[in-house]
């Protein structure tokens, strides 16, 4: 009887408060069940506008919706876990940083993931989005609680009443003047149109906005203070050991890790930071520094120098071999390559990228097939389709079944593929193996798989 059943449900959900009771239950178990089907029922029928013929009356239907019957069990389960979101977020305030590995912080995880990949419903979407402190991107959360601790630091407070710029933070000033000299370097590098900078829209937007910076300052705040030649008596010294590198070694351009001459390569990658912003208004201190490196051959862009390097014997092999299919495992070249497939699938897909338009430009002039999986895939098929037509050109008019000579006859090159290709097609027909109607077709108008048909066909 339904309303017995359904005074045991209410019985139920009064004493133990779970409304979502397990299937296994001993006495509503199959009631439960039962409910939930017709409950699919009911709408399936309603879309395809066809008549109701379950059990389920509008009435029942009204009673279990009252009740808090629960219909969808994995909605059921992800609300309770947002409900405790939702409480934690309350309790809480902006400071909320759910433990990551907390069973709700693997749950927030997820959600969060099932965005990324495009597989979480607009419904779930929107009731996440209604959180007041919830962020799809928890260093996004990180950076811009960063932003709000650094707008209300004492030191930035005090001199933005003349500046309104955080040039002044230092990184002496704890986590947070680290942080701003990081920020001020990535802003710098976005200001100078490089790719690398590795800043996002919002925290340009946020840089600019919360905390006043641009561009134009930027650019102005490089060289303040700086008119006159800082008396620097270690600059020659440092120049002289360069000068021993480039005799020693045949370049200037001095690793980050070399550690000799005093940790060199460290000097020489300071000195790039520091003078990559040098333009003809520059100091005339600089510019005479800046003039005495690069007669030295000294770089100032090393991935372009060698990225440039690696284009060179990439053209050196074109002129080897005529083409720039270059092996994977073909020394530093072939890595180098697939780096470049790798970099330009990013490029296409709007990704970050180190792969520059003009260096995107150049190697597809030089015939470089970025889509090489697809390239193979065709001669693959080229290969198939010529094997066919040897093994047909083999036989020639004596293609029927009770004429053609064993596998064994065949060319050798020739009775390996053949004997590959019909252990394919028994694994196929066995449901052991997948294969593509066209290949099939042909292996079947060829007789390449004749005799083997007998066997018990695919279910």
């Amino acid at each position: 009887d339904w309303d017995y059943s359904f005074q045991l449900y209410l019985n139920h959900t009064r004493d133990t408060g779970d409304r979502n009771i397990p299937l296994a239950h001993p006495e509503l178990g199959n009631w439960v069940r039962m409910q939930r089907t017709h409950h699919k029922q009911l709408y399936q029928q309603a879309d395809a506008s066809e008549s109701s013929s379950c059990s389920l009356t509008n009435e029942r239907l009204q009673k279990l919706k009252n009740a808090g019957f629960v219909f969808d069990v994995q909605f059921y389960s992800w609300k309770k876990s947002y409900d405790e979101l939702a409480q934690y977020y309350k309790d809480h305030g902006h400071n909320a940083s759910v433990v990551s590995n907390s069973p709700l912080g693997r749950w927030a995880g997820k959600q969060r993931s099932l965005y990324r990949d495009g597989l979480l419903s607009e419904e779930r979407q929107k009731l996440l989005e209604e959180l007041e402190f919830w962020v799809w991107d928890l260093r996004e959360q990180s950076y811009r609680e960063k932003i709000r601790q650094l707008k209300n630091m004492d030191k930035l407070t005090k001199w933005s009443k003349t500046s309104n710029l955080p040039w002044d933070i230092k990184p002496q000033d704890g986590p947070l003047g680290l942080f701003m000299c990081n920020q001020r370097t990535r802003y710098r590098k976005y200001c100078e149109g490089k790719i690398g900078h590795g800043l996002q829209d919002y925290q340009i937007d946020l840089l600019e906005n919360e905390l006043g910076m641009d561009c134009d300052t930027c650019r102005k705040k490089t060289w303040r203070n700086e008119s006159r030649e800082p008396v620097d008596v270690d600059w020659e010294n440092r120049m002289n050991q360069l000068q021993l590198f480039r005799k020693q070694h045949g370049h200037a351009n001095v690793p980050r890790t070399y550690s000799g001459g005093e940790n060199l390569g460290q000097w020489v990658a300071k000195v790039r930071e520091r003078y990559v912003h040098y333009d003809e208004d520059s100091p005339e201190y600089l510019q005479k520094r800046v003039a005495a490196l690069e007669a030295m051959g000294f770089v100032w862009d090393l991935c372009e120098y060698r990225w440039q390097r690696k284009f060179e014997e990439l053209i050196d092999y074109y002129e080897q071999y005529g083409d720039v299919n270059v092996p994977d495992s073909l020394g530093s070249l072939g890595p180098w390559i697939r780096e470049q497939r790798q970099e330009y699938h990013k490029f296409r897909k709007g990704i970050p990228s180190r792969l520059t338009p003009s260096h995107a430009l150049a190697l597809k002039r030089m015939g470089l097939d970025f889509n090489r999986q697809a390239t193979n895939r065709r001669k693959q098929e080229e290969v198939f389709r010529q094997r066919i037509n040897e093994y047909r050109d083999y036989y020639g008019e004596e293609n029927e079944e009770k004429n053609r000579p064993s596998v064994s006859s065949l060319p050798k090159s020739l009775k390996y593929w053949v004997e590959r290709q019909r252990r394919i097609y028994r694994q196929w027909l066995q449901g052991q193996k997948e294969l593509s109607e066209d290949r099939r077709k042909l292996l079947e108008e060829a007789g390449v798989v004749h005799g083997i048909a007998d066997l018990p066909t695919k279910k």
